[in-house]
Order: C-alpha cells, then structure tokens, then sequence
C-alpha cells in the first residue's frame, strides 16, 4: 500500500488517454469508469464501465506501449496508481505479483479481441470462454515473417498491436504490396478453409502482439460451428477475390490486363 498513491477524479475527468505513452496502472476503490475506444472509422466507443475493484492500464504498464483506450470517470472516483518504477521493486521481493498481472494483461486483450469482433461475437459465451483458453499470446519484432508464401501454415492469427505487411511474391522476382494489417485484423484463414499453403507473406512492419489459435483449436471451437465455418469461408473468399483484382497487371506483350495465376 506505501507504493501506492492515492488520486482522485471528477466525473468526466480523463485518467489516461488513448494513444498516449502509460508508465502505471490504476486499481478503483470508489467510483466508476467509463473505457472509450476509437475504432478504424475514427468514430469513439464505449466499450466498458469498471467499479471498485477494477483495475487496468496494466497493458502499457507491462508492454511499454501506448495506452489502449481513454479512460474518464464516470463519477467522483477515487484510484490508486502503481508506477513501472515500484512495480519493479515489487517484483524483485514478489516475483508472482507479474506473472498475475501478465495472466490479467491476457484476459484483458482476450476480452476485448472476443467482444470486438464480429466472427467471435457468433460463438455463445460458454464456447468464447472455452476459446479463449487455447489463444496463445505472442510478441514479435518488426521485420519478422508470421507466414511465408508457399509454406505451410498451422495457425490463426488475430492481430491486436501494430501493424503488418501482406506480401505477394512474383514468379519473376518482384515482390507486391497487397494491403496492410491493423489492430483486430485476422490472417491464416484461406490456409485453414482451402488446406493450402500460404498464398503470401505476412512480414510485421512494427513490434506486434499477436493471439493465435492452432489449427486442433480451431477445428474444436470454430469449424464446428456453421456460422462461424460460413463466415470464414465468406472472409476467404473475399480475400481471394480482392488479392486477385490487386494482382492484375499490364503485360508486358500487349498490355491486356494479366492475372498471376501463381497467387
């Protein structure tokens, strides 16, 4: 309790701000939040109220990167703030204290990749819970391949932070662009509804966190559901048809629009 301060906001007040760079976390003792997210529409969403007893900011505390969501009081509220600086000295004497806010920080961003998206929201809660036990959390460099054009693949990803590029591969040497990848952003599903390998790379362009599903899983919880398996299957179909129309280009011959067959 000595590493903790006390603060104290008024309703409407900001306690962190989405997109800013989080160096402590923050448990309620009195009052409530309300947790506001900015979806890719640029539109802001409440996607959560918290009460005494919540906490959270644990994601830029143990992730180092920036905050996730803004946070306001919603009323008079009182927090307590742990700082990065005292959590580690915490830890040093408490070793379990980080790996409970690492098993909180995972149950957060499974929470919220769950409720967020619209594939996820088909499954029941009890299936979903089920589900999110068999995500695996990863962290990953930027320039690191996830998939490879041409080799297998044996998982479903979920991009939750950063960015990634799709890559397709000519046969004659150059390399495409196809599109880039952002938060909530799914990729490995053709591999899983075809069987096929991966049709292009997928390269991280910035230090990504990443929840992945293997394939036993998926089977499990997702192809055995048939809206789910319908709307996977309506996910790759549509990612086929916008990577061939990218993929058209003029020939070399006589300028008609040629298709790369190879994709």
């Amino acid at each position: 309790m000595e590493a903790l301060a006390l603060r104290v906001f008024q309703p409407g007040e900001t306690i962190v701000d989405e997109g800013e760079p989080g160096s402590s976390m923050f448990a309620i003792v009195e009052g409530s939040v309300e947790v506001v997210r900015t979806l890719k529409t640029g539109r802001r969403r409440t996607v959560a109220f918290l009460g005494e007893g919540d906490f959270f900011g644990e994601m830029s505390l143990l992730s180092d990167e920036p905050r996730f969501a803004t946070v306001k009081a919603f009323e008079r509220t009182a927090v307590l703030e742990l700082t990065r600086e005292r959590l580690e000295r915490i830890v040093q004497r408490n070793p379990s204290v980080q790996d409970v806010l690492r098993a909180v920080y995972r149950e957060h961003l499974l929470d919220d990749v769950l409720r967020g998206s619209p594939l996820f929201k088909l499954l029941t809660p009890a299936r979903r819970k089920a589900l999110a036990r068999d995500f695996q959390l990863c962290a990953r460099p930027a320039g690191m391949p996830l998939l490879e054009q041409g080799h297998e693949v044996d998982a479903l990803y979920v991009l939750q932070r950063g960015h990634c590029q799709v890559l397709h591969q000519h046969p004659e040497g150059p390399t495409s662009p196809l599109r880039t990848l952002g938060e909530g952003d799914m990729f490995g599903e053709i591999s899983l509804m075809l069987g096929v390998p991966a049709t292009a790379t997928v390269r991280t362009e910035t230090p990504c966190t990443l929840l992945r599903l293997d394939w036993a899983s998926c089977e499990k919880h997702l192809l055995e559901q048939p809206e789910v398996f319908a709307a996977l299957s309506q996910l790759s179909h549509e990612r086929l048809l916008n990577t061939a129309g990218l993929l058209w280009e003029p020939s070399l011959n006589n300028g008609a629009p040629r298709l790369d067959m190879h994709r």
